[in-house]
């Protein structure tokens, strides 16, 4: 009955099936295959189900190497397996992505889920150098970004603290609170406060409008609550989801879907048109909010590190000569060539 919108109960197994994603996902023009330990998958310590799946390069379709990464952690109560979804979705687009569940679904709190899809990034990074994988030397090792659903999408905010190299959040319907006993009131020493939450990490946020009424408890603990907190020196979007509850954001559909890719295009390749279409409010959202900024320094940034010089102008240059595509094409041509370094050039 709770989750009747996304999936149907069957009788005769005792489970809740078809949450598919529905007919309204658009997936993208990748097939992927799936790694999982029996395949030599590493046995991360902090987190138990694990499934990577990974795009297949189709000579009729480009994609960016090496390969950008992203890893989703469940709900409370969920081994992970509730996120085949979103793990399928971002293969379809050419990334990365690995599901994991934690060690204890009923009891694990949220930074302990942190820790898990921290530990998570270490497996991608050892099948970068595991010589027998697909994905043997083919992963950016710089480029990571986490999320979840409910207690996976605060779990990626704790990660966040934990490792402000993550590149990018991704917050579906989110809780999130933390133990501790110098600022929490007790008996219980768990509590959100501002200082929780002083990450540099870009952060998606996804909650529903009317959470609230379902989860009355969580006040001070859901989506709305944590855009707040996050500081204002941190890029932030709050994607409040019109009319719906705690499961709004459970599969990728739509304009959920369509921003999430947006976000992600943005954080991992600096691309000027993502960024810009990240600050048109979706037609879906109650409430948008953001603090994000599309400038000459995001276009021109060609490494992403907050400043334009010569080393973007050679990295473009080699971009040029390696016949590259994607975050360097300036001009929006879907081609990266000489006139893309004329347009830096002049810029410099």
């Amino acid at each position: 009955m709770q989750w009747a919108e996304y999936c149907e109960w069957n009788e005769e197994i005792g489970e809740c099936q078809n949450i598919d994603g529905g007919s309204d996902t658009e997936w993208g023009p990748y097939q992927y295959l799936t790694l999982t330990e029996s395949d030599g998958l590493r046995n991360g310590p902090d987190y138990d189900y694990a499934v990577l799946y990974y795009p297949i390069p189709d000579s009729t379709v480009d994609i960016d190497l090496p390969y950008k990464s992203i890893i989703m952690s469940p709900g409370w109560g969920d081994d992970g397996s509730g996120m085949t979804d979103w793990g399928v979705f971002f293969a379809s687009y050419g990334f990365v992505s690995m599901i994991i569940g934690p060690n204890d679904p009923i009891n694990d709190n949220h930074q302990v889920r942190g820790q898990g899809l921290i530990d998570a990034i270490e497996t991608i990074r050892q099948e970068n150098e595991r010589v027998s994988s697909p994905l043997f030397g083919l992963v950016d090792l710089e480029s990571f970004a986490v999320g979840g659903y409910s207690m996976g999408g605060g779990a990626a905010q704790a990660a966040a603290i934990l490792d402000p190299s993550i590149k990018a959040i991704i917050s579906l319907n989110p809780t999130y609170f933390v133990y501790d006993t110098e600022n929490c009131d007790g008996p219980e020493y768990y509590c959100l406060i501002p200082e929780h939450l002083n990450h540099p990490v870009p952060a998606l946020i996804l909650p529903g409008e009317i959470e609230l009424d379902e989860m009355e408890d969580y006040d001070g603990y859901l989506g709305q609550t944590i855009y707040e907190y996050i500081p204002e020196t941190t890029e932030k979007i709050l994607f409040e989801i019109a009319g719906q509850g705690h499961g709004a954001a459970v599969y990728p559909y739509d304009e959920v879907a369509e921003y999430i890719l947006s976000w992600l295009n943005y954080q991992f390749f600096n691309y000027f048109s993502s960024c810009e279409s990240l600050l048109e409010p979706p037609s879906i959202a109650s409430q948008y909010l953001t603090n994000i900024e599309c400038s000459a320094l995001t276009l021109y940034d060609i490494n992403g590190d907050g400043t334009v010089d010569n080393s973007d102008l050679v990295m473009l240059v080699i971009a040029v000569l390696n016949g590259s595509t994607g975050s360097t094409d300036i001009n929006f041509d879907s081609i990266v060539d000489i006139y893309d370094i004329l347009l830096l050039s002049d810029y410099l």
